[in-house]
């Protein structure tokens, strides 16, 4: 009898326990609609949403930011001077970088910069930028070199973006070589994760992660590596990405969950960082990223990358890269029922927090451009020009000219 009613006591304390666990993940999957499939990863393959033009006013709520929001290019490029011009943004795993030399080229929102690996072991990040004629230093996405030369006239920069040769310049009066380097770019890394600053100058603003980075410090994604990453272009405003936040996020776990052990959890967390990127704790332990950088109001480039101590299993990230599609599909529809006014304000509740930020953001960029009396865009460099100089430069800027008699670059025949 006594064995009889351990066994019943153990039985009824694993069937708790098991609806412990289950709730979190019962709350992150509650929403089985046609719209929210990407919760099936077992389901392969759906119909195309279409949209439906019959809804009624009472059917769908008005969001406090009208259909421009997400579709005004006027308003774009405010978002490019409030914010990508001078606010700190995510870029990459300081592990991508483990070689003297090492360089990845980024672009957000228009600015081509890139980070590089000097001899002194020192990440470093300059605008792509030559400094003779404004041409890319590299077209390539990475490699490795210690010098990094422009095609266009033969300029070379060092790693730590000092001019090292200028042909046909070293005799010119009055030309400075030190003063002619790469325009450096402000970087930070925060547990091993690589930050940049596009500002012109000293950023008025010091890099602040919040609790985002206590977060990363527990999840140990500085004792990671990138073990994959892959980027595509997809039809959607990047504001729209914080809908994806799941319900279960760091800090909105049940507390019947907390009763549970950590690792006993459904583990998937969801935090935003930066604006512009979602990271999720997956229940294996790895990490995800996923970058929303604008190309222009109505779509985005998608930069997915994965964090782990331990190799990728190619099943598993092919499994992954399918429901981070169907999450994409999903914004992409939800971008065409927000252009007609048609999506219910609960789809965007997720990401009404961070669009209000955004919004003082702008406002406030946007008052003082309208107390200076014109555009304001931080990022800009000056360039400058002795008398010799200027010269040399309207020439090529005539050779460049594709209405010109030569237009000789407008099919890189000037590149060396």
């Amino acid at each position: 009898m006594a064995l009889s009613e351990t066994a019943i006591c153990a039985a009824g304390f694993g069937i708790v326990l098991s609806i412990i666990c289950l709730v979190p993940y019962l709350q992150q999957n509650r929403n089985w609609t046609k719209n929210n499939l990407v919760f099936l990863p077992w389901i392969e393959s759906r119909k195309e949403e279409t949209l439906d033009f019959s809804r009624t006013a009472d059917q769908v709520s008005v969001s406090k930011y009208p259909a421009s929001w997400w579709t005004d290019e006027d308003l774009y490029q405010l978002e490019c001077r409030a914010i990508f011009s001078k606010k700190w943004l995510f870029v990459t795993h300081a592990s991508r970088f483990q070689k003297l030399g090492d360089y990845r080229t980024f672009e957000i929102a228009g600015f081509s910069f890139l980070v590089i690996l000097g001899k002194d072991k020192q990440l470093r990040a300059f605008h792509n930028v030559c400094r003779h004629r404004a041409y890319a230093v590299t077209k390539k996405e990475c490699g490795r070199s210690t010098v990094l030369g422009c095609r266009y006239h033969g300029w070379s920069y060092n790693t730590q973006g000092k001019l090292i040769k200028a042909p046909e310049f070293e005799n010119v009066p009055g030309f400075d070589k030190d003063m002619n380097g790469l325009w450096e770019v402000a970087i930070e890394i925060r547990q091993s994760l690589l930050f940049v600053n596009l500002e012109a100058g000293e950023p008025q603003q010091r890099l602040d992660l919040g609790s985002t980075e206590v977060l990363l410090a527990k999840w140990k994604i500085s004792d990671m590596k990138c073990i994959s990453d892959w980027k595509f272009e997809a039809a959607f405003n990047w504001k729209l990405l914080g809908t994806l936040m799941s319900d279960h996020t760091h800090n909105q776990i049940s507390a019947l969950a907390r009763m549970v052990p950590y690792w006993m959890r459904y583990q998937q967390e969801d935090t935003q960082m930066l604006h512009t990127t979602l990271v999720r704790r997956l229940a294996s332990g790895r990490i995800l990223t996923i970058k929303a950088l604008p190309k222009s109001a109505k779509t985005s480039m998608v930069e997915c990358s994965i964090f782990s101590k331990y190799p990728k299993n190619p099943r598993q990230l092919e499994e992954l890269k399918t429901r981070i599609y169907h999450d994409i599909e999903r914004l992409e529809s939800m971008q065409r029922r927000v252009s007609l006014g048609q999506e219910p304000l609960s789809s965007l509740a997720p990401s009404m927090t961070e669009q209000d930020e955004i919004d003082v953001l702008l406002k406030a960029h946007r008052e003082y451009e309208r107390m200076t009396g014109s555009e304001i865009h931080p990022a800009a460099r000056t360039q400058n020009f002795t008398l010799d100089g200027k010269a040399d430069d309207d020439f090529c800027r005539e050779l460049e000219n594709p209405d010109s008699v030569c237009g000789a670059n407008a099919k890189g025949l000037l590149d060396w």
